[in-house]
């Protein structure tokens, strides 16, 4: 399996997020790192936005200049020697691929290693053949960190007298890579207040807020505005996106910008009543001390997350996964077939993003670039996204589109429609889960692994 995702990290990725990523680079270069996120307000250009916190564009950065230094030696050794400089040549831009991923597959790793050390080689096997794996390493998306740090956070408290100073480093992490997916963490702040007390609170508290501010403060003091903006403000302005709910709503009004307003108004209000429902439902439950009961507290809010918060990428998937693998191997829940669903769920995110770019390419259209509304020819990003094997396959399919052209024309006239339906049954999927596995846990007579 993980010969599947070199493969996938190889060929393909996912242009216009990783171009984002190379002006982080270009930014580092132009003034001070520390002040990369003023560039996009002195540029006046929103392609040079930095809206992760510190963790994503250090790595980036750091990496590309690993990835370069590889890219030469194999430029050097072509040159060198010329009779495999052809060759080395035709691999240039899947070492590159591979180089700028390397942090990915690291973690994605260090998280399958973690799941094998407590259920087996079976928990191995399944992290890294998931949908939500192959598709975030596929595409290159930080999240691989967050699904890390996330469940190194839930099970490293058990560690003997380091496990609180692990939990925390974790949490820390968490919010300095994707602040949203700390949400997941509420059922594991109520354990441990009502397993160790105020005090272990405080401190778990205190660690996790010191961590944080250190790496923060020093891009966020030289201009607090530029950080707010680049972290905060683009978010709350942008559209839903790919299989958010909200995005049912825009899509079938053709994206009418007073529809995106009210989903703007109302979306967070929503989400934080769902959310709150849940901890109140079933916050008696993390009562018992089982640290199986914090992951299931905490999948069912990261499933409600994931269907109703404004933009949900397939590769937010990926946040649950380590927690559903967790349950799918636990001797007390066993729930296998959570897992079937899970990935079920991630098909139909991924089919959607999917043919979100591809219908538009068949018939040389451009894509709405959702976050920004910005309007690019699809066929250009898929060709800067994909290498051989892949770009054959869509080259193939473009083909054929050429002679069904009318047909395929008709197709796209409905993309939206195809999307509010895929949106539907992914919401559907994730809904049902979450409906369920609080039915069965709350029902005191019968037990989850009944799914």
């Amino acid at each position: 399996m993980l010969l599947i995702l070199i493969f996938f990290s190889a060929c393909m990725w996912n242009w216009y997020d990783v171009s984002i990523f190379e002006n982080w680079v270009k930014a580092s270069g132009y003034t001070e790192l520390y002040k990369i996120y003023e560039v996009p307000l002195l540029l006046g250009n929103l392609s040079y936005r930095v809206v992760y916190p510190p963790i994503p564009p250090l790595i980036y950065i750091a990496t590309r200049y690993l990835a370069d230094l590889v890219v030469n030696a194999v430029a050097s050794a072509g040159q060198a020697v010329p009779a495999i400089g052809s060759a080395l040549g035709t691999v240039v831009n899947y070492v590159l691929r591979i180089s700028l991923k390397l942090p990915l597959l690291i973690f994605t790793v260090g998280l399958a290693i973690l799941l094998w050390k407590k259920f087996g080689s079976e928990a191995f096997y399944w992290t890294l053949a998931g949908v939500p794996t192959i598709v975030t390493l596929a595409t290159y998306q930080f999240d691989p960190l967050v699904a890390f740090f996330l469940y190194l956070a839930v099970v490293g408290l058990d560690i003997p007298r380091a496990g609180l100073y692990i939990t925390s480093l974790a949490t820390a992490l968490v919010v300095l890579t994707k602040p949203l997916a700390v949400v997941a963490l509420l059922p594991l702040i109520y354990y441990l207040y009502k397993k160790d007390g105020i005090k272990s609170l405080i401190e778990y508290l205190a660690v996790s807020s010191a961590v944080t501010a250190v790496v923060i403060l020093p891009f966020f003091l030289v201009n607090p505005y530029a950080f707010i903006f680049n972290v905060l403000s683009f978010h709350s302005e942008r559209p839903p996106q790919y299989v958010s709910l909200w995005n049912i709503f825009v899509l079938l009004s053709n994206r009418n910008p007073e529809v995106v307003k009210v989903v703007n108004t109302v979306w967070l209000p929503i989400l934080l009543v769902a959310v709150s429902a849940v901890l109140l439902l079933l916050r008696k439950n993390l009562d018992s001390g089982d640290k199986d009961d914090v992951v299931l507290v905490s999948l069912i809010i990261v499933l409600t997350m994931l269907t109703f918060n404004k933009v949900v990428n397939p590769n937010y998937l990926l946040w649950a996964y380590p927690l559903v693998i967790h349950l799918a191997f636990s001797r007390r829940f066993k729930l296998r077939g959570v897992l079937v669903m899970y990935n079920v769920a991630a098909i139909l995110a991924t089919l959607w993003s999917g043919l979100y770019m591809l219908i538009p390419a068949l018939v040389n259209d451009v894509v709405v670039i959702e976050e920004t509304g910005e309007l690019i020819p699809a066929r250009e990003i898929i060709w800067k996204s994909l290498d051989s094997p892949l770009n054959e396959t869509v080259r193939g399919l473009v083909k054929i589109s050429e002679e069904y052209y009318n047909y395929v024309k008709i197709v796209e006239t409905y993309t939206n429609v195809l999307g509010a339906i895929i949106i539907s049954a992914y919401s559907f999927v994730m809904l049902y889960l979450a409906v369920t596995l609080i039915r069965l846990y709350t029902n005191a007579g019968r037990s989850p692994r009944q799914i």
